[in-house]
C-alpha cells in the first residue's frame, strides 16, 4: 500500500488552492446549517465523562478540563489482531509501566486492535500542543489546537477526529469552523478503497483517505 493521501471534498476558495477563486469568495463549508448539514455547536443526547462529551451527531468534544481516572484494568481492551511491531496490546499488562492499552482502530469483524500509550491524568502531564484525553479507566496525551470549547469561536466546539495511516490511529482535537467541508465521518466516502474520515487538515475539517500504509 502507498502512503495515505489527503483528499479534500467540496473545497472552495482556499489559500492552498487559489486557482479559479474569485476575489472575496468565501470557502464553502458548514456555514451554520450549510455544507455538511450540521450547525456549529450541535450536540444532541450528550453523554459527559470527565469533561469529554459524546454527541449523537457522531463526534466527541471537550467541554471542560477534568482529571482522568487511571485504574489498574484487568479486562481485555482490544479484541482484534494487530500487526504493528512493539506497540500492540490486548490488555494493560501488555504495556510497559506507566503505559496503558487503548483501542486504536478496527481490525475487521467488529473487532478493534489496541496500541500502548503513556498514561496521563491532566493536561499538565502532556507536552505543549496536547491534552489529556480521558478514556474508560485511563487517559492518554493527544494533539490538540484547543483546550476546551471555550477556545473556539462562537458556538463552535473543540471536537475530536481520528485517522489511521495503516500503522496506528492518530487522534487530534480542533475547533469546528464555518469553512469545514464535513462535520462527521458520515459526510465522507467511508467505503473502499478510500475509507475516508472527517479530520482536520490543520485549518479546517475535510474528508481524508486512510488505511494507506505509513511505510512508503
Amino acid at each position: 500500500m502507498t502512503r495515505w493521501l489527503m483528499v479534500a471534498l467540496g473545497l472552495g476558495c482556499s489559500p492552498f488552492w487559489v486557482s479559479g477563486c474569485d476575489a472575496g469568495m468565501e470557502p464553502e463549508g458548514l456555514g451554520g446549517a450549510g455544507g455538511a448539514g450540521l450547525e456549529l455547536g450541535a450536540c444532541s443526547e450528550p453523554l459527559d465523562s470527565h469533561g469529554f462529551v459524546e454527541c449523537n451527531e457522531g463526534y466527541r468534544h471537550r467541554a471542560s478540563q477534568e482529571a482522568c481516572a487511571n485504574e489498574e484494568r484487568e479486562e481485555r481492551i482490544a479484541t482484534g489482531p494487530c500487526g504493528i511491531e512493539g506497540t500492540c496490546c490486548e490488555f494493560d499488562s501488555d504495556c510497559r509501566d506507566e503505559f496503558a492499552c487503548f483501542e486504536a482502530g478496527p481490525s475487521g469483524a467488529g473487532a478493534t486492535y489496541g496500541l500502548c500509550a503513556l498514561r496521563c491524568e491532566t493536561d499538565q502531564d502532556c507536552e505543549g500542543g496536547h491534552i489529556c484525553e480521558c478514556g474508560a479507566g485511563a487517559g492518554r496525551c493527544v494533539p490538540s489546537s484547543c483546550t476546551t470549547d471555550e477556545d473556539c469561536a462562537g458556538e463552535a466546539l473543540c471536537v475530536s477526529s481520528a485517522r489511521d495511516e495503516g500503522c496506528g490511529q492518530h487522534v487530534e482535537y480542533s475547533c469546528q469552523t464555518p469553512q469545514d467541508a464535513c462535520a462527521t465521518d458520515h459526510d465522507c466516502d467511508t467505503e473502499a478503497p478510500e475509507y475516508e474520515t472527517c479530520a482536520t487538515d490543520g485549518t479546517r475539517r475535510v474528508c481524508q483517505s486512510q488505511y494507506q500504509s505509513c511505510d512508503s
